[in-house]
């Protein structure tokens, strides 16, 4: 998975952005780009959420944005049905 994935000739600290200032949402929206061209995404995006990541920047979703989500798939609408919804978010969101 991680010789497709986009994030592996990047800074890996774009990903870790601190805080809420405008900094932080700038390197939180330049991190969410180069997710965007990933192959990738969704399967980060899924392991992050089933590994209870909380914070940073995962298959181009924000934490903020995870935390409309859920935690664990399986913890909301069950496991089909929100990762169909997490397919969408990843796809669209970058």
């Amino acid at each position: 998975m991680i010789g497709q994935a986009a994030c592996r000739d990047e800074d890996p600290e774009l990903f870790f952005p601190v805080g809420d200032s405008a900094p932080a949402r700038a390197q939180t929206a330049a991190a969410e780009a180069v997710c965007h061209h990933a192959r990738v995404k969704f399967d980060c995006l899924t392991w992050a959420l089933k590994a209870s990541k909380d914070a940073d920047v995962w298959g181009g979703v924000s934490e903020a944005q995870r935390r409309t989500i859920g935690r664990r798939p399986e913890e909301t609408t069950g496991l089909r049905g929100n990762l169909s919804d997490l397919k969408e978010l990843a796809l669209t969101n970058a």
